[in-house]
């Protein structure tokens, strides 16, 4: 709810909060340019981020929690 329409895609896990489950935090992954950041990390990690980003080919901006700007 939070971030609304401004989300083109949402990727829910089952169990989570979204599917009936209990979890409510999340993580926020901007692939909105070229090279991926994670804007808000929840349960998942930034580095767990990276690491599945590379089997897609999409470059990780850094490895580590991007504030956006």
């Amino acid at each position: 709810e939070a971030l609304g329409d401004a989300v083109e895609l949402y990727l829910i896990e089952a169990g989570s909060a979204w599917d009936g489950g209990s979890t409510a935090a999340s993580t926020v992954v901007d692939l909105t340019r070229p090279a991926a950041g994670v804007t808000r990390e929840g349960p998942v990690s930034a580095r767990a981020i990276a690491d599945a980003l590379k089997a897609f080919d999409i470059p990780p901006e850094r490895p580590s929690v991007n504030y956006g700007s």
